[in-house]
């Protein structure tokens, strides 16, 4: 096992994530490190980093604790851009937490509208249901998000 300095720059200055890769006999594979990596990356909204690690072979759907994805950070966040990337490596826009909770649920509970439409076209399950029994138009009436309960309901929100 090597370890390897990965270093990226960012907004805020450079910044070095220490990450231990496996090397096979040809090539790296993503270690568990990289993926925590990714899930801080996500967590702090540095896309410049989040790419680097993607590309490096950080795993888009690494579940975290609590069966946090990577998505589901980026969607609590009302990250757009992070939304788009994240998506457009493969992420897996109806990954469920344990408890249920998707990323579109995050995105209408924070009042991200646009991250609700984002996922929306891309086929996140409108009326996916938690451990509770609630769904993203529950939470968003529940924490009186007006525009997004409104979106959903033109989207088939039950």
């Amino acid at each position: 096992m090597k370890t390897r300095a990965l270093r990226v720059n960012t907004a805020g200055g450079l910044v070095v994530l220490l990450v231990l890769l496996v090397i096979p006999s040809m090539g790296f594979a993503a270690a568990p490190d990289l993926n925590a990596a990714l899930i801080a990356a996500v967590m702090i909204g540095d896309i410049d980093t989040v790419k680097t690690l993607l590309d490096k072979g950080a795993n888009v759907n690494f579940r975290g604790s609590g069966g946090f994805t990577a998505l589901k950070w980026a969607a609590a966040r009302g990250d757009d851009a992070m939304v788009k990337l994240l998506v457009a490596r493969g992420a897996d826009i109806n990954a469920r937490l344990e408890n249920g909770e998707t990323a579109v649920m995050s995105a209408a509970f924070t009042s991200s509208k646009s991250v609700v439409k984002l996922l929306l076209a891309k086929g996140a399950d409108v009326n996916a249901k938690n451990s509770k029994g609630e769904t993203a138009l529950a939470l968003a009436e529940a924490k009186g998000r007006s525009q997004v309960v409104d979106y959903l309901r033109k989207h088939g929100a039950k």
